[in-house]
């Protein structure tokens, strides 16, 4: 079963510089190995993404 959630993405000053000028998003997505950038709230149904 699929569902839908909704999804939070949180950008600093300089990724959201790039985002506003349609730059690539990846160099502010962690390495692997860091998973404090994603937050799964499983009670409310919510996904939370921090780019750096």
């Amino acid at each position: 079963m699929q569902e839908l959630w909704p999804l939070t993405v949180k950008l600093d000053p300089q990724s959201y510089e790039a985002y506003t000028q349609g730059q690539e998003m990846t160099p502010f997505v962690p390495s692997s190995g860091h998973d404090d950038w994603l937050l799964l709230a499983l009670e409310n149904q919510a996904l939370e993404v921090q780019l750096r």
